[in-house]
């Protein structure tokens, strides 16, 4: 059974292995901190992965009910799991990591996997009952700024959790199987979208199934990733490079997609 995929998350197929599986994941979590912060998506296998992580963790857990995965990383002031297979098919499962606030990096996950590949003795073997802690998602959406307009495609995925916030949405009902939308907004996910931005006359947003990937489209047409990241550098990054230790940004970029002249402003 293969459960890391040598990024930055774990993966599984959610079937009767997943849940002894997630119970060690929460012993090896265990040993990181004394806190976690728990989260899931929409997906049917969910609760029980959550209850095997909570079991295994065996100490303070906050549990956050089902939030797109930036609100538990947002929330993750020590250590934080969204339970996730992110945009990956229905029958999958799985987890991302968070310590204060930010992303699991290689060596904390080389960490992880070897402590869980230790022979592990459980700190608690009774079922942990978990309650939503509602102060998660009221202080995550307090947060966030005023969002006026746009159309917004939730794919009927995590994201939908808090479509308050969102002024137009499509697919805004919770899909556990994703029957009606992929949870990958690949281009041909994008046809509702598209038409909307149309009608409308305004910028439309889709995200990915837990909500930490978003794909833009304006007057019918797909924004390409590498122009959003110039956008982003430009206009949201000086401040930050001003205050921070850091005097760059690394990004992925693929010059094809670029517009004259913007490869050298980057």
């Amino acid at each position: 059974m293969r459960l890391f995929t040598g990024y930055n998350d774990v993966r599984i197929i959610a079937d009767e292995q997943a849940v002894p599986a997630f119970e060690r994941l929460g012993e090896a979590l265990a040993s990181l901190s004394n806190e976690l912060i728990l989260g899931t998506d929409f997906r049917q296998s969910g609760a029980k992965l959550a209850k095997a992580i909570a079991k295994g963790f065996g100490k303070q857990v906050a549990f956050a009910g089902a939030l797109p995965t930036p609100a538990i990383a947002w929330s993750a002031r020590k250590l934080g799991v969204a339970i996730t297979a992110s945009h990956n098919p229905r029958e999958y499962n799985g987890a991302k990591f968070f310590r204060e606030k930010t992303c699991f990096l290689a060596k904390e996950m080389h960490s992880l996997q070897k402590i869980f590949g230790q022979s592990l003795e459980f700190n608690s073997r009774k079922a942990i009952e978990l309650r939503e802690d509602d102060e998660i998602k009221k202080n995550y959406v307090e947060a966030l700024p005023e969002i006026r307009n746009g159309v917004f495609d939730l794919c009927g995925g995590a994201v939908c959790a808090i479509k308050e916030v969102f002024p137009k949405t499509i697919y805004s009902n919770p899909d556990a199987f994703f029957e009606l939308h992929n949870p990958d907004p690949a281009e041909d996910e994008l046809n509702e979208l598209r038409r909307k931005t149309i009608e409308s006359k305004e910028i439309g947003f889709a995200f990915d199934g837990d909500g930490d990937r978003v794909v833009a489209v304006d007057g019918g047409k797909k924004i390409p990733g590498d122009v959003i990241a110039c956008f982003v550098a430009r206009n949201f990054t000086a401040s930050w490079l001003e205050t921070s230790s850091g005097s760059s940004i690394p990004i992925s970029i693929y010059p094809s997609s670029f517009p004259k002249g913007t490869m050298r402003y980057v």
